[in-house]
Formats: C-alpha cells, structure tokens, sequence
C-alpha cells in the first residue's frame, strides 16, 4: 500500500522525519511506546515489569488465564509451538529490573501449573523480563496542532 517503516533511535520527531529520509511524508506515525516519555514528554507512561520462563510441555494448545489476581501473582500460559510453552505473570508498575531470579521464575511456574496440572515438574529452558508502556489510557490521536503525527501507544492492563 506504499507505507515505509523504519526503526531508528531519534530524539525528537523531526529527528524521526529525517532518519526515515522523507521529510515530507504526509503521516508520521509514533509507536514510541516507554520512549514517550523522552521524545514527547508524555509523563503519563510508566513501566511495567512483566516476565515469562518458558518450558517445555507437550500437548499444551490453548491459552489460560487467572486474572483474579493482579500485580505479581498474574498468570498466564500461552503455548509457543512444538512443545515450549510460556509462563507468564506478574504486572509490577514502576519496576524496571529486566532480569528473573529462580524464586520468580518458580513461582510463576508453580502458579501455572496449579491453573494447569500438567505443567508440574516441566523443565525451564528459559526466563526473562520485558516492561510494557503503561498509561491511564492508550494514546491513539493526531498531534494538536495538525503537522501529520499520529500517536500510537501505551497500554492499559486490568488490576494495575
């Protein structure tokens, strides 16, 4: 449909306009997500720490969820293909630590397997962290003003 995509750090959206090489393009969408904060000045977003320890588990093919239960004990199992499955849990808002000790990683994997039986004693291959963009409300709107910037970002997640 003619659309370019580029992925290159910049520091203000005319940085953005020149590093993609088309200064006059009629859109300039910004997906920046945490980076908002430094190239926009949104002080609305904030981290939040999620983190997932694969493992693997034959025969897993559905997606479950507790969200009973916000903050660190959130808990979901999404299975990734052949026999790896992801444990996922916990939404720690402010927390920036992007590593997983063992405790961590046994207790997301223990609060899947009590969601789901047959992941007790799946051995762990892996385990990380990630943190989402985090905001009262997504941010979908065209810049005030007009100029042909469209923000896109930031996430809402429930029981946070």
């Amino acid at each position: 449909m003619g659309a370019h995509f580029h992925w290159r750090a910049v520091a203000s959206l005319s940085d953005a306009r020149a590093a993609a090489g088309c200064p006059a393009a009629a859109v300039l969408v910004n997906c920046s997500g945490l980076g908002a904060v430094q190239l926009v000045g949104d002080g609305e977003m904030t981290p939040v720490r999620g983190c997932a320890v694969l493992v693997r588990c034959p025969g897993v093919r559905h997606v479950y969820s507790d969200e009973s239960m916000a903050g660190p004990a959130l808990t979901y199992i999404v299975p990734k293909g052949g026999d790896v499955v992801a444990c996922l849990g916990c939404a720690e808002p402010g927390a920036t630590s992007l590593q997983v000790g063992a405790e961590e990683a046994e207790a997301v994997v223990s609060r899947c397997a009590t969601l789901l039986p047959a992941l007790r004693g799946a051995p762990v291959l892996s385990s990380w962290a990630g943190l989402r963009p985090l905001r009262s409300s997504v941010r979908l709107e065209a810049e005030p003003g007009g100029g042909g910037v469209v923000h896109n970002y930031g996430c809402v997640i429930a029981g946070v």
